[in-house]
């Protein structure tokens, strides 16, 4: 998937329908530090349109979101999932 495709399905109903289901799913819970989270990860794009929570997304608050890029993470890593 191209970056621009990529992009345009972050904004369809399609995503922001399942990103509500699975941020719902999961309390809104940060799944690294048990905060509020805000973003649906990606970690990775094998999957997209067909996402799994835990698998392929997981929720992350503001700054574990922040710290994940800034470390250029992009898997579970040092995470472990989990919610609090």
């Amino acid at each position: 998937m191209h970056k621009e495709d990529y992009i345009e399905y972050l904004k369809s109903f399609e995503w922001r329908e399942k990103r509500k289901l699975f941020m719902e799913m999961c309390n809104w819970t940060c799944s690294k530090c048990g905060a509020k989270a805000v973003y649906l990860h990606h970690l990775n794009y094998n999957n997209i349109g067909n996402e799994e929570l835990d698998v392929d997304v997981i929720p992350l608050c503001r700054d574990c979101h922040n710290e994940i890029h800034k470390k250029g993470e992009y898997g579970y890593g040092e995470f472990k999932l989990g919610y609090y």
